[in-house]
């Protein structure tokens, strides 16, 4: 068990290693977006990344092979085109369904502070 929890740990070093240029990568590539949907987009792309680095280790091969650049590359082009970690196919909705936090559907989002002011404004 003890070497199956250093091969873990040595594989999360690894990557760990390749973040910071990875970030800086994505920063770049995302930079046309406003500051929050950009970082969403990094961590959506760091997520997609590290799943890639996981199944080249479970695959058997070696996953070094790929610079920090290669590989966020890769997530920024899997991001771009909409696949998303976080939005699972037996999600309420279904399978590629928009969520109402993005920006393009057109959904006023009320915080829970705003939520009485906009309620009762006319009662």
């Amino acid at each position: 068990m003890s070497s199956v929890t250093s091969s873990v740990d040595r594989c999360q070093d690894q990557f760990a290693e390749l973040l910071p240029v990875m970030t800086r990568q994505l920063d770049y590539l995302f930079r046309r977006r406003r500051r929050q949907e950009r970082e969403e987009l990094v961590a959506e792309a760091t997520a997609q990344a590290w799943s890639a680095w996981r199944a080249k280790i479970d695959r058997g091969q070696d996953p070094t092979e790929i610079t920090a650049t290669g590989l966020a590359c890769w997530a920024y082009r899997y991001v771009k085109r909409g696949s998303r970690m976080a939005r699972s196919s037996t999600a309420a909705g279904g399978r590629h369904k928009m969520d109402i936090h993005n920006p393009k559907a057109g959904i006023e989002v009320i915080l829970a502070g705003e939520f009485s002011e906009f309620y009762f404004e006319g009662v």
